[in-house]
């Protein structure tokens, strides 16, 4: 629920200045992959069982760099999208200089089963407010949602989320998030992680103050 109380905090406002970083562009070579499950005889719910990414970086610029992208993780048994709370950034790298890091995910690595299609990991580029294109990581989700044996199951889909952004978009009570509702991507990608039980209460809501019960913040 974090990136829809930062939308909800916002609304139209900004709600803090991230730590700048270089985004990844044409001379940067970003590749992610899914690791494979946790073989160890220990085991830590919650630690253990969480899906994390081996990612790869390349400086392919003139100059030396800290390159980061935003690696998304797609189920493709259920549609929903999985990322991390922060850009994956690399060290700063010397050109030519290649770094390996891992990125932990609060995801189980189970979503991934191989028997029911596994996952697919896209890195998208930030842009200049450290964000990814939200337009495409978008796309990326009704891409997966349309194909998704069980799309919906865990997460609300696009079409759901959709369907909420015209429920409220232009009705008095909730005029309060005028702003809020014309970032139409950004929200489309926050409400992709809310879970069911949230998105349901959101569903219900009669008013913005109905709204802020369900994912109560400090204005």
């Amino acid at each position: 629920m974090r990136a829809w109380l930062l939308l909800l905090a916002g609304c139209g406002a900004a709600v803090g200045t991230p730590e700048r970083v270089t985004p990844a562009d044409s001379a940067g070579k970003f590749d992610c992959k899914l690791a494979p499950p946790y073989q160890g005889a220990l085991k830590y719910p919650g630690l253990t069982d969480r899906a994390v990414l081996q990612c790869k970086v390349t400086n392919g610029g003139l100059d030396a760099r800290e390159l980061c992208e935003q690696p998304y993780v797609g189920v493709v048994w259920t549609g929903a999208l999985y990322t991390a709370h922060q850009p994956a950034c690399s060290p700063e790298l010397v050109p030519g200089a290649t770094e390996q890091f891992a990125v932990h995910l609060d995801m189980p690595r189970a979503l991934c089963d191989d028997a029911r299609g596994g996952c697919v990991v896209r890195a998208f580029a930030l842009g200049l407010d450290d964000a990814p294109d939200a337009a495409a990581v978008v796309a990326m989700a009704r891409e997966l949602e349309a194909a998704a044996p069980a799309a919906g199951r865990d997460r609300p889909t696009v079409r759901e989320c959709d369907a909420l952004v015209e429920q409220w978009d232009g009705a008095p009570a909730f005029a309060r998030y005028a702003s809020f509702l014309s970032r139409r991507d950004e929200l489309l990608l926050a409400c992709g992680e809310l879970s069911r039980a949230d998105f349901a209460c959101l569903r219900a809501a009669r008013d913005a103050t109905d709204a802020d019960r369900c994912a109560p913040i400090v204005r």
